[in-house]
């Protein structure tokens, strides 16, 4: 597996932001990472929601496929995630998400 490591924390972490749906409360991202992309180990400030459209995404030890849903609480951490087939997903996040930030600069 590449791990990432632009200004950000993933330089192949795929995000279009044209495609952000952002209302005052939770923004929503379409993004994905490449086949055999990790992004490294992290922990949540705020609450993340995904839910997987295609291919794979490995979270803590457990795979998602397309249709999964991941709920992930404000105050949390997990090791690497990584896909092995790549994966194209919708994050809901906080106005205040360090991917909030990186996809609206």
């Amino acid at each position: 597996m590449r791990q990432g490591g632009n200004s950000f924390r993933c330089p192949e972490l795929r995000s279009n932001c044209s495609r952000w749906i952002v209302n005052v409360a939770s923004p929503c991202c379409w993004g994905g990472l490449p086949p055999g992309v990790c992004y490294p180990a992290h922990g949540h400030e705020t609450a993340e929601d995904l839910f997987l459209l295609s291919g794979d995404l490995n979270i803590a030890g457990r795979r998602l496929r397309a249709g999964d849903f991941h709920h992930c609480d404000a105050g949390t951490s997990h090791p690497v995630n990584y896909s092995e087939e790549g994966c194209t997903l919708l994050a809901v996040l906080a106005l205040d998400h360090e991917l909030t930030k990186f996809a609206m600069a």
